[in-house]
């Protein structure tokens, strides 16, 4: 492998790592809308039957604005790492290939 295809490659592999990590907090933040439950006091709370309680969450949310889903982000990303990282290795390795593909393509033609 001569230098010139070792340094594509490294290149690569670089934009495919920035646009794999990045790639699912964007998805998350264009397609996804994030919702509040109103504050009350937890004995209020704590005193309704599970399923009760939990289609009173459900009738009582509101969808926030964008600047409060976009600042929610971080949480969603460390409740759901496991996915974010599964996303992550998964859009690498697409770029990488198609990215390397396109590279290298090139790099057959030169003398």
């Amino acid at each position: 492998m001569n230098e010139r295809t070792r340094k594509k490659l490294k290149s690569s592999a670089i934009t495919a790592l920035v646009v794999s990590l990045l790639f699912p907090s964007a998805w998350y933040i264009v397609l996804g809308h994030s919702k509040r439950s109103p504050i009350v006091e937890k004995g209020y709370v704590e005193s309704m039957p599970a399923k009760e309680r939990e289609q009173w969450f459900l009738n009582n949310m509101e969808t926030v604005g964008i600047f409060e889903h976009v600042k929610s982000t971080p949480k969603f990303i460390l409740d759901n790492w496991r996915g974010y990282i599964q996303t992550s290795i998964g859009v690498f390795v697409l770029i990488f290939i198609f990215n390397s593909a396109f590279l290298l393509r090139s790099t057959r033609n030169e003398p």
